[in-house]
This record gives C-alpha cells, structure tokens and sequence, in this order.
C-alpha cells in the first residue's frame, strides 16, 4: 500500500517509512546489509536510498 507518492528525480535520495510500526527502514551493514525498520529518524546514509529511476 503506498500512502504517499511525492515527485522525486533521478539520482534523488528518498526514505522509506514502514506502515507496520512507523519507523524508518535502514540498511545497516552491522546487519548484514538487511533492509530494517527500526530508525525513529533519518539521521544519515543508512535510512536514504538512492532513486536510479
């Protein structure tokens, strides 16, 4: 289910927010490089993810 769709470039950066728990999906490599929704924020690299198109 999308809840919400905003324009986003090519080469944009965007982060995803689950609906199960609200919180923000991160890819951490301390987690094997598993996508986790376990961010109250986004705070840096690991909760952004590159629009390719």
């Amino acid at each position: 289910m999308l809840v919400r769709s905003l324009p986003v470039k090519p080469g944009g950066t965007i982060a995803l927010q689950a609906l199960a728990n609200n919180l923000y999906v991160t890819c951490d490599l301390n987690n094997d490089g598993k996508l986790v929704a376990s961010r109250n924020s986004v705070g840096g690299a690991w909760e952004a993810f590159r629009v390719n198109k």
